[in-house]
């Protein structure tokens, strides 16, 4: 938590990501808007990105829920990354 607290703005979304869910760095910087399903609170780690090629779901928590629901307005105001 102290990390992400000292983190610049802007990289703290993904450092919670990071520490809620276990995602490599590759799998988080390759994130799309399409992977994420609120709905069913998962995260989908497509094969072409995940270390075996297998591709996996992950359960999104509730912090990271808030997290992605507060960017999911600015969505249109970026490229296509989370």
């Amino acid at each position: 938590r102290a990390l992400v607290q000292v983190a610049a703005p802007s990289l703290q979304p993904i450092l919670k990501c990071a520490l809620s869910t276990g995602m490599r760095r590759g799998e988080l910087l390759a994130l799309q808007w399409r992977d994420l399903d609120f709905t069913r609170r998962e995260i989908v780690v497509r094969p072409e990105t995940e270390k075996a090629g297998r591709g996996r779901v992950v359960p999104m928590t509730n912090s990271l829920l808030g997290v992605a629901g507060t960017r999911w307005p600015l969505r249109g105001q970026r490229r296509s990354g989370v």
